[in-house]
Formats: structure tokens, sequence, C-alpha cells
């Protein structure tokens, strides 16, 4: 046989082999082989003449350069077929959550009601599989509840925060009245201590009751 050939060819068995064998004995059992089938081929080198050894050692030298080269452009093929296909389930995904985007829309839901930190929203949205009317049937009630868990979340949290905007509107109002009434000639960063605390006007009827409307706006005069 080619003893390049069988050289380079144990030498790849024997690296590959150690490394995915999860036996002691099997791992074991094929190094001894290898090992004993090198020396089996260094002894056939050895009886080779001057000549056929540097005849030999060329061919190897080409042989290897072809190994390697070849071992490189498999690498970039596999390499270039996992990009592939993960850009194909990435395009299946989006193509799903917009089919589901649409359907969901027009049945009334806001996209700001997709809870998409959610692990459960997303693994029904976000599939690499096409939407199909029977799959659509059997994920829209799974949907729904987590869509409105969302929606409620986020309603009652913009109403926090349309408070806290009419309350930093009422402040700042009070204090630009305040500080005119008492004609001062500077911004006092102490005028809470000559005017009651903000949380005493906030009591007074007519302002709790401007808080308590929710308006998407505050008007200032």
């Amino acid at each position: 046989c080619d003893l390049a050939h069988t050289i380079i060819g144990l030498v790849m068995r024997l690296g590959s082999n150690y490394h995915e064998r999860r036996s002691y004995m099997r791992k074991n059992n094929e190094r001894h082989f290898y090992l004993e089938a090198l020396k089996k081929a260094g002894l056939e080198y050895e009886a080779l003449s001057r000549a056929e050894s540097v005849d030999h050692l060329a061919s190897l030298k080409v042989k290897r350069k072809y190994w390697v080269e070849t071992g490189k452009a498999m690498v970039r093929w596999k390499n270039s077929q996992l990009a592939a296909r993960a850009e194909g389930i990435a395009a299946e995904k989006n193509a799903r959550f917009e089919s589901i985007k649409v359907k969901l829309i027009d049945m009334g839901w806001d996209e700001k009601d997709f809870p998409m930190s959610n692990k459960a929203f997303r693994s029904l949205v976000l599939k690499g599989q096409k939407l199909t009317p029977k799959i659509w049937e059997n994920i829209k009630p799974k949907l729904e509840p987590l869509l409105e868990t969302s929606r409620t979340e986020r309603l009652e949290s913009e109403k926090v925060l349309r408070r806290l905007t009419r309350e930093g509107a009422i402040r700042r109002f009070y204090r630009e009245i305040g500080r005119d009434t008492m004609d001062l000639p500077f911004e006092n960063p102490r005028l809470d201590s000559f005017l009651p605390a903000t949380e005493e006007i906030h009591a007074l009827p007519s302002i709790k009751l401007l808080l308590q409307n929710d308006t998407e706006t505050v008007e200032e005069a």
C-alpha cells in the first residue's frame, strides 16, 4: 500500500479517535493498534533506499499539502452550509412572526402588547415552522392570555407615567407661582421652606381631582 497515505491516514484516525472515544479501555486499545501500525510503517520506510526515501518524502510533502488544503476546503464548505441554514431558519422565524403579527393586529391587539421578553410568547411566534391555519388555531388560545397580561401591565405602567408627568407639571407650576408671588430675585433652592409642601398641595380637592384625571397629556399655562 501507499506508505504516505497509510501514515497520514493512521495519524488522522488516531487523533480523531483519541479525542472522541469516551471508553478508557477502547481508547487505549485503539491507541495501541495505531502505535503498532505506525511502528510497522516506520520499519517499511527504513527499508527504502536513499533515493527511494527522498522521492517518498517529496511525495509525502505534496500529499500532505493536498490533505491540508482539502481539509480547509471542507471546513469552509461546512461553515457556509451552517451559515446558510442559520439564515434560512431566521427567515422562516421572521416570516412566521410577521404572519402572526398581522393576524393579532387584525384582532385588535397593538404591537406594544407583544411580550417579546416572555419566553413562552417567543417560543410560539419565533419558530422555524410555517404558519398554517391548523397551527394558528392551535397557538391562538395560547397567545391571547399572554397578550392580555402584557396589555394590562403596559396600560398600568403608562397610567403611572402619566400620573408622574402630571405631578411634575403641577410641582413646576406651583414653584413658579410661589416664586412670582414672593417676588424672589433669584432661584432660591430653599423655596419649599417658605411654602406649603408639595404633598399638601396635592391633597387639595381641586389638585387631587386634577391628578386623578387620567389624561394622556398635560397642558401647562
